[in-house]
């Protein structure tokens, strides 16, 4: 463990520079290496842990209306942001350099403290609630910061009223997101008796993995942000339904029947065969998946449907 400290979230689990952070009744631990039960975590709170400006022009460019554009990507500058701050230097032609590192990222994205140039003295970036520096959702800079030898510093056109020519400074960092668990849960599909393996309302909650089987079928729910997979979700063949001596001699056979057992199965056939003077020797054994019975059954009629049309034919 590299380390032990108090904070005020409670159960949450984020990541920050390759190492694992645990927040849990207030304490949050530290280190490279945890074992937690993410089963008691409500949620997880996901940081980029670094990032670094925009390269892209104009992405990295703040405005002074006293000392004009602020690059903050100049080459050498190696400016960072991190959960804790600022680090490198931003640079202005009119001003020179200007060091970030006291500015300091609450790990939320809210700036405060100060930045220093030697040509324009301290600049402070959290100059009251209206004024501060922000850093959002999607890593844009807002807000002002304020300074006595460079006046108010625009981090973003979309916060200057008077802005003509877009601009803002951008970041690769974000601050840390909380993500709820969400729990796979099977849907209404489970339970239930399909002719076909079922290919809707399989989860209520969760992703569907592929269903498997020739029926039964059965499938899983899997979890999403941490949360638990779902228990195996199950349907069922639809039963088979009794063939009537109606659906003989030109009616549709039915396609299923009530359950039958395997004996039920073989004196059912047995006892077909033999009105027309087939006999069959019973199997010492016959298919215990329904689906398989079905379709035998099925084939076996369909085949004596057509040897009693040709009967009648002659």
């Amino acid at each position: 463990m590299s380390g032990v400290f108090e904070e005020e979230l409670i159960a949450n689990l984020y990541f920050m520079n390759n190492k694992v952070f645990v927040l849990f009744f207030g304490i949050v631990i530290v280190g490279s290496c945890l074992f937690i039960d993410v089963a008691s975590v409500s949620a997880i709170l996901v940081s980029s842990g670094t990032g670094t400006i925009s390269a892209v022009s104009p992405n990295y460019y703040a405005y002074s209306s006293n000392i004009g554009w602020i690059n903050f990507n100049p080459i050498g500058g190696n400016v960072v942001v991190s959960d804790s701050g600022l680090t490198g230097y931003a640079w202005s032609e009119s001003a020179g350099w200007i060091k970030l590192d006291g500015v300091i990222n609450d790990g939320s994205g809210n700036l405060s403290g100060y930045a220093w140039g030697a040509n324009v003295g301290w600049i402070n970036f959290n100059e009251g609630t209206s004024y501060g520096v922000k850093i959002d959702a999607l890593g844009n800079f807002t807000g002002w910061a304020w300074g006595e030898g460079t006046g108010w510093i625009s981090f973003n056109c979309a916060t200057n009223l008077g802005c003509t020519n877009p601009y803002e400074v951008l970041t690769t960092w974000r601050y840390p997101q909380t993500v709820t668990p969400v729990n796979g849960v099977c849907g209404t599909s489970n339970g239930s008796s399909f002719s076909t393996a079922p290919a809707t309302n399989l989860c209520s909650a969760g992703t569907a993995t592929v269903v498997s089987g020739l029926g039964p079928w059965t499938w899983t729910c899997s979890a999403q942000n941490g949360g638990t997979d779902s228990v195996t979700c199950t349907a069922i063949v639809t039963s088979i339904q009794a063939v009537s001596s109606g659906g003989f001699g030109g009616g549709a056979i039915p396609a299923t029947t009530p359950t039958m057992t395997q004996s039920q199965v073989v004196s059912f056939v047995s006892g077909v065969l033999q009105s027309l003077g087939i006999y069959l020797r019973q199997p010492s054994t016959f298919p215990a998946n329904q689906a398989v019975k079905v379709q035998i059954i099925q084939k076996i009629l369909q085949i004596l449907a057509q040897l009693l049309k040709t009967v009648s034919n002659q």
